[in-house]
């Protein structure tokens, strides 16, 4: 599926308007209960979305199971890194979190890409 994302980011970008060099992305954490209720599964999805008229577009996501220990870093990285070439650099590029930005290494990995990191608060 990774394999998937930079072509998706490709197409939508090429379907923007004439002149129009602004992005916005959102990288966002949703936890997800899925199954009756003794028997649930719960997952989170890591999720980086274009936004547009008010709406996400997930372009590139990882889904991980919500109680396995561990970091979502590498995860992140991973989605980062498969689109980061993607948007031509001539673009300006807003990425949007919540308090996920407290961590420096992702406010790092965002201006590594040559975008701007923002809160969404």
């Amino acid at each position: 599926m990774t394999s998937c994302f930079s072509p998706l980011l490709s197409w939508i970008i090429s379907l923007w308007p004439e002149g129009e060099k602004r992005l916005a992305l959102a990288a966002d954490a949703s936890t997800l209960s899925v199954g009756a209720a003794r028997r649930r599964h719960r997952f989170t999805v890591l999720a980086i979305s274009i936004v547009y008229r008010g709406c996400g577009i997930p372009i590139a996501w990882k889904i991980v199971e919500a109680t396995k220990p561990g970091s979502w870093k590498p995860h992140w990285k991973e989605l980062f890194r498969h689109i980061d070439k993607t948007v031509p650099t001539d673009w300006f590029v807003i990425v949007t979190t919540d308090r996920g930005l407290y961590a420096e290494w992702l406010y790092q990995q965002i201006l590594n890409c040559g975008w701007h990191p923002s809160t969404g608060v």
